[in-house]
């Protein structure tokens, strides 16, 4: 991606002089930063869902998760819990990034009859997008207080409740509404 990223690095200043209306952000935002920014996201999610798999693998080697301990408070380790409580809460973060930069893709969606931001895109799609930033803020937050609490049920329910509202709000929600009040 070093295109994407020479144009972003070059492209300090530049402006196309008129503003979309949406999110009022000057197009070359959407040429320059946007591809360079979602580059990133992708890559940091990527890099770190696997250092975090990576990193359970060696703590289970290592003796920092132990399966075979009687109770759920012994199985792992309270350093082991930390270090992957972390790792989980920043994959988070990001993965509340990777949403709020997903709105800009509203923009060019191929929703409805026409390219770009549909009904269902802006009145539907927008305000999903905006909760699951909300909710991944607070999986991440429930992630970083499992270093403290030690109890990973609340981390993990969170993580769960977040699919399903993404699958509801994400993809669901949006298809009810393109059905029921745009095809009519």
């Amino acid at each position: 991606q070093w295109q994407v990223f020479l144009l972003w690095g070059h492209s300090a200043g530049v402006e196309f002089g008129a503003a979309e209306p949406l999110f009022q952000r000057d197009p070359a935002f959407y040429v320059f930063t946007l591809p360079w920014l979602k580059f990133l996201q992708g890559w940091l999610f990527s890099t770190l869902v696997g250092v975090t798999f990576l990193t359970a693998i060696a703590h289970l080697f290592w003796g920092g998760i132990r399966p075979q301990a009687r109770t759920w408070a012994e199985r792992v380790v309270p350093a082991t819990r930390a270090h992957l409580s972390v790792l989980l809460g920043v994959i988070m973060l990001i993965k509340a990034w990777g949403y709020y930069l997903g709105r800009f893709d509203l923009l060019t969606s191929r929703r409805g009859v026409v390219q770009g931001a549909s009904y269902t895109d802006v009145n539907a799609q927008l305000p999903a997008l905006n909760f699951l930033i909300i909710a991944a803020v607070i999986c991440a937050v429930l992630f970083f207080a499992n270093i403290v609490r030690q109890r990973w049920a609340l981390p993990i329910i969170a993580v769960i409740v977040l699919g399903a509202v993404s699958v509801l709000l994400g993809t669901a929600y949006p298809a009810f509404v393109q059905r029921f009040r745009v095809t009519p």
